[in-house]
């Protein structure tokens, strides 16, 4: 919201035409520095701070409006074009999140708005990503994905290709179901279908409905299925009817990986 108010400033200065530009830019202020060394805010606290600093080349802002420029209703806009909300806004969100904001204008040169957030230090991960060669890999098995997003199913067909799986795909249910019955009864085992991943929800039938009609119909292919949700007490009935596993979306290569491997293993 902060973004997008003086997004709107910055356009309405420039009413016939110009240039803005978003930036973004990292500070580590030790203990023992002062912020005006290095050209920051003087309230700003030891410590790590992103600095967005968006600029515009309007006219500036002139003199006398600054002192009121973070003021509530105060606009030099003519009536019914504007609040005086939208720099207010800016300034009160930026607040709420422990920053600062700092302006620089020059007549017909422009205006530049500094926004100063405390940055969040992400954890370090417990473990780095494992390099391809050591990814459980597969012996070129079919897998069928069933998964009604495109994008989806394309990612899940490269990360299954990568593993040295061959794919198969359909976007629900009952085209899995046509695939499988179109596989001869004396067609090479190394051709089956092995598993079948499939997701939860989709149109017309979904992953649980899939696997209650593959069990029903004697199909004894492994099944795993995809959810945007921790399954929960149905997942206990599910594996005592044969469910191989499941997993959450969307996967990340090394838990998919094991988990294929483990259910290929299952007698």
């Amino acid at each position: 919201q902060a973004f997008m108010n003086l997004a709107t400033t910055a356009r309405d200065a420039m009413p016939t035409g110009g240039e803005q530009h978003i930036s973004l830019k990292h500070h580590h202020l030790d203990e023992h520095a002062h912020p005006t060394s290095q050209n920051l805010p003087p309230e700003l606290t030891p410590g790590d701070w992103i600095q967005v600093t968006l600029t515009d080349t309007g006219g500036g802002i002139p003199e006398n409006i600054l002192p009121h420029l973070f003021e509530p209703f105060y606009t030099t806009k003519a009536p019914g074009q504007g609040t005086g909300l939208g720099l207010s806004q800016v300034y009160g969100i930026i607040r709420q999140h422990e920053g600062y904001i700092d302006v620089h204008t020059e007549p017909d040169k422009g205006t530049i708005f500094y926004l100063y957030l405390p940055a969040l230090i992400a954890p370090a991960s417990e473990s780095p990503p494992l390099p391809m060669e050591h990814l459980l890999a597969g012996q070129g098995q079919v897998i069928l994905i069933v998964e009604d997003n495109p994008a989806t199913r394309q990612a899940l067909v490269q990360s299954l290709q990568l593993l040295n799986y061959r794919t198969r795909e359909a976007a629900n249910g009952r085209e899995a179901l046509q695939i499988l019955s179109q596989q001869e009864p004396n067609q090479a085992a190394a051709d089956q279908v092995a598993l079948v991943l499939s997701d939860v929800v989709m149109p017309e039938m979904g992953g649980l409905a899939l696997f209650q009609t593959l069990k029903e119909r004697g199909l004894r292919m492994k099944v795993i299925l995809l959810t945007g949700h921790p399954m929960g007490k149905e997942l206990e009935s599910l594996e005592a009817q044969g469910l191989s596993g499941w997993l959450l979306k969307p996967p990340d290569i090394d838990g998919l990986a094991q988990a294929i491997a483990r259910a290929l293993k299952k007698p």
